[in-house]
């Protein structure tokens, strides 16, 4: 990607830009959340649910290797199309393994704590990036003495990079999302994260040169990462040196429409047509990948509408996880009940699957049969906790030589 310098501009045009910018993408309408988020609608594969049967005990969470390769390479030369590099963020998982397997293809990572940072040194990544407000003025120097390029977050954060006489530094922006573009997942103005652009940023920056930008306002639609992309172009254009872009992440529900996706990445690259880019996915990478198998441990309810309580618990691994559940290894079934983890929590439940249950649930499983969850892959081992003494599932690998243990 070549290499740019900003265009200077004055303090005025900028905000007459903005006013610009913000207008326009105020004109369209329902387009504020996108589509509603809906858990996998396929089965898992057939070596996963061989594998699920095999397992010598439960929970566990499988991974499925071949998938991870094939989804990482689709994000990987999707993007790589339309120029823009792809990071993975490892806040999503820690699982060496799996890190392992992505840093091999070539991925960067994006870390949000020393101790991811950690993980994605020992998994092998070339190119690691950061940002997250719980870095201080020593972790700051550390990162920057290994050459991670770490995105100050918040006034302090910069004040720290620039006494350390830092000849470049990195901003995490608060992004200005109009008010037709923010929902529950979005943030604009309101997020706590990133610095916002004004007169004394401007000032602040004065005797260094800005080179990267961060722009993220959680889950993206299409019009919210257009509107990223054409804010980081219109603050560059007040920064001397801004070379790079990281347009963060957010990007599931997209991701589940691939010709969706495809249009949204292109139209956030010709926003940005000057600057090198990228996105770091981490649901959208890795969520499909990761299987959770547990057994039946009671049978709530009759024939016609029923619950079931499975040995891993919802609390402890999966409260942001929205997964479907299957039945049976030779003809998967999903499953409409609900589904209970097995502490004394009133809460401890998955999400309901409301697609399986506007359908009949069909008969009951029996205690000591297994289920089968998907989408596991992401923001559950790495988020995981063990309320009730319960122990995190154990990881296995799935590949053409079987189970491998990894990471527990």
């Amino acid at each position: 990607m070549p290499e740019v310098t900003a265009r200077p501009a004055s303090w005025d045009s900028y905000n007459r830009g903005l006013r610009a910018l913000r207008a326009q993408a105020g004109q369209v309408q329902g387009a504020a959340a996108g589509p509603p988020f809906t858990p996998l609608a396929d089965p898992p594969p057939a070596h996963i649910l061989a594998a699920a049967a095999e397992l010598g005990s439960t929970p566990a969470i499988l991974w499925d290797i071949a998938g991870l390769r094939r989804r990482a390479g689709t994000l990987s030369r999707l993007a790589g199309s339309h120029g823009l590099g792809l990071n993975v963020a490892v806040k999503a998982c820690r699982t060496i393994g799996v890190l392992t397997l992505l840093a091999g293809l070539d991925l960067g990572a994006d870390v949000a704590s020393t101790a991811e940072w950690a993980v994605a040194r020992t998994a092998g990544f070339r190119r690691i990036s950061a940002t997250g407000p719980g870095f201080g003025r020593a972790d700051i120097g550390r990162l920057l003495t290994a050459g991670v390029a770490f995105d100050a977050q918040s006034p302090t954060q910069l004040a720290h990079v620039l006494d350390r006489g830092a000849a470049e530094a990195g901003l995490r922006l608060r992004v200005p999302l109009p008010d037709g573009l923010r929902s529950s997942t979005s943030r604009g103005g309101d997020s706590r994260f990133g610095i916002t652009v004004g007169p004394e940023l401007l000032d602040a920056v004065a005797r260094t040169r800005v080179t990267r930008l961060r722009v993220h306002t959680g889950e993206a639609t299409a019009q919210t990462l257009e509107f990223r992309a054409r804010y980081a172009l219109l603050a560059a254009s007040l920064l001397d040196g801004v070379r790079d872009v990281n347009l963060g992440g957010g990007l599931l529900r997209l991701s589940r429409q691939p010709a969706a996706l495809n249009q949204a990445l292109a139209a956030a690259r010709a926003a940005a047509a000057d600057l090198n880019c990228w996105v770091e996915p981490g649901a959208a990478l890795l969520l499909d990948s990761g299987y959770l198998v547990a057994e039946v441990l009671d049978v709530h309810g009759d024939d016609d509408q029923h619950g079931i309580t499975v040995d891993a618990s919802a609390w402890n691994v999966a409260p942001w996880t929205y997964p479907s559940f299957y039945l049976g290894i030779e003809a998967p079934r999903r499953y409409g009940g609900t589904v209970f983890g097995p502490t004394l929590y009133e809460k401890d439940r998955f999400h309901p699957d409301l697609a399986a249950q506007a359908s009949q649930p069909g008969p009951p499983p029996a205690v000591g049969d297994r289920v089968v969850g998907t989408s596991f892959g992401a923001y559950t081992i790495s988020n995981g906790r063990c309320f009730a003494g319960l122990p995190l599932p154990a990881q296995y690998a799935v590949t053409t030589a079987g189970l491998e243990v990894i990471d527990g």
